[in-house]
C-alpha cells in the first residue's frame, strides 16, 4: 500500500477515520493525500422574506478558512512523521473524490461516515456510500461512533455467503491480517432471503486448500436477513474491522435484490472495508 486518500470536511464525524488513517499510513509507510472538496453555495436571489443569501465575500472567507484548515491538518500529520500531500478541489464531493483517487493512484480511500439517525438519512446515505460503490480501489468507511481509544487491528471479520469466487478478497483480507498480526474470521449468514446454490462445505474446503487450514476461522449465523445477522454478530463479538465485497449489478438485479454491502455501508457500527469484485 503506497498511497492513501483521506477526504475530510474537518467535522467531528471524520475524527475516527483520521485515527485509522494515521495507523495505516504509519504501518505501511504510505503517502497520505489529504483532500477537501469545497461545494460552493448555490446562487440565491436575495429575498427579504426568505432571508439573505451568502455573499461572494462570505463565500471567499469560508473557502480561505477551509484552505487554512487543510494546510494545518497537513502540517500536524507531517509533525507526526507522515508523508502528506494536500489537495483542494471544488465541485461535487463524490465525483471529486473518485477523480483524485484516480489521479494519485490511491491504493485505499479512507472516509468518515456520519451517524445516520433519521429515516431520510438511512435512505439517502452519505457520499461515503457512493464512493464505496463506485471506486476502483478498496474503501474503508469509519462511522463517527467508532472507538478510537487504544486503536488496534486485531480482529477482522469477513462476510461471505460462500456462493461467489471470494479468493481475491480473501487473499487481500489475509494479507491485511498478517500485516497487523490479526485474526481473520469468516462469517456466513444462513438467511431465508439468500440463495444457497453451492455446497458450503465444498466451497470452504477449496478455500482452506488454497490458503491453509489455519488461515482463518468461520462462524455460522442464522438470521432473517444477512444484514440482520451481521449486525447481531457484531453486537455480540468484539470486532475491529468488517470486510465485505461489492459487485457490479444491473438495474433489475439491484431492484429485486438490494445490496447487502450497500445496507451495511450505512448501518455497520464498526469500520467497514469494501473490496470490489
Amino acid at each position: 500500500m503506497k498511497t492513501i486518500l483521506f477526504p475530510t470536511d474537518f467535522s467531528q464525524s471524520t475524527t475516527p477515520a483520521l485515527a485509522w488513517v494515521k495507523m495505516l499510513a504509519h504501518q505501511y509507510k504510505a503517502t497520505l493525500t489529504l483532500l477537501h472538496v469545497y461545494l460552493p453555495a448555490l446562487p440565491i436571489v436575495p429575498d427579504p422574506s426568505l432571508g439573505g443569501s451568502i455573499s461572494p465575500e462570505t463565500e471567499l472567507e469560508i473557502e480561505e478558512i477551509n484552505r487554512k484548515q487543510l494546510d494545518e491538518l497537513g502540517n500536524t500529520l507531517r509533525e507526526d512523521g507522515l508523508t502528506v500531500q494536500t489537495n483542494w478541489q471544488i465541485g461535487n464531493v463524490d465525483e471529486q473524490i473518485l477523480n483524485v483517487a484516480h489521479d494519485v493512484q490511491a491504493d485505499l480511500i479512507v472516509t468518515g461516515r456520519r451517524d445516520l439517525t433519521s429515516f431520510f438519512d438511512r435512505i439517502t446515505g452519505t457520499y461515503a456510500s457512493d464512493v464505496a460503490k463506485k471506486a476502483t480501489c478498496p474503501v474503508l468507511i469509519v462511522p463517527d461512533s467508532a472507538a478510537t481509544e487504544s486503536l488496534q487491528l486485531k480482529k477482522i471479520a469477513y462476510s461471505t455467503q460462500l456462493e461467489e469466487d471470494d479468493r481475491a478478497t480473501l487473499r487481500s483480507a489475509l494479507t491485511l491480517a498478517n500485516e497487523f498480526n490479526a485474526s481473520l474470521q469468516l462469517i456466513h449468514i444462513n438467511a431465508d432471503n439468500q440463495p444457497n446454490v453451492f455446497n458450503n462445505d465444498d466451497m470452504l474446503a477449496d478455500l482452506r486448500h488454497e490458503f491453509g487450514e489455519s488461515a482463518f476461522g468461520i462462524d455460522y449465523v442464522t438470521a432473517r436477513t444477512v444484514s440482520d445477522g451481521l449486525t447481531d454478530y457484531l453486537d455480540k463479538h468484539p470486532t475491529d474491522l468488517l470486510v465485505m465485497t461489492t459487485r457490479k449489478r444491473d438495474f433489475l438485479d439491484s431492484l429485486l435484490k438490494p445490496s447487502i454491502t450497500g445496507r451495511m455501508l450505512t448501518h455497520s457500527s464498526v469500520p467497514l472495508l469494501v473490496y470490489h469484485a
